[in-house]
């Protein structure tokens, strides 16, 4: 992973957990997943910082290592519903860095007609699964 990138991401989040507020082991999460989105694995809006070992390994137990933004918040909003607490400035913080992920996706295929083809394959598989 670029320490850079990550070191940005946790910087900006102020090394906390975006969802469950824990400082400790802050981890840069890649919202479109670096292996299969190789384009934005270092895009400053393609990140989130989640906990290591709480939320981090327990988003990527429940969807694998290939990822998206729509997939994070799905998993985010379960994680509110089950602790029925809601921070509306979390969850807006949390809305906002999906969507500027999504933003920079859209930018970058619209820039590459290959790389749109590329993800509409991607994207049907991850629908299909």
């Amino acid at each position: 992973m670029n320490t850079k990138w990550a070191k940005r991401i946790k910087k900006r989040d102020g090394y906390r957990c975006v969802v469950c507020g824990s400082r400790k082991h802050p981890s840069a999460h890649h919202l479109f997943s670096k292996s299969a989105y190789p384009a934005l694995k270092n895009h400053k809006d393609n990140g989130i910082t989640l906990c290591r070992f709480g939320c981090h390994q327990q988003f990527h137990d429940e969807y694998g290592s290939i990822n998206t933004p729509f997939q994070f918040l799905n998993w985010y909003v379960d994680q509110l519903l089950a602790d029925k607490a809601i921070n509306e400035t979390q969850l807006i913080a949390v809305i906002e860095r999906c969507h500027l992920a999504c933003k920079a996706y859209e930018s970058l295929c619209l820039q590459d007609e290959s790389m749109k083809e590329a993800a509409l394959a991607k994207e049907m598989s991850l629908i299909g699964n």
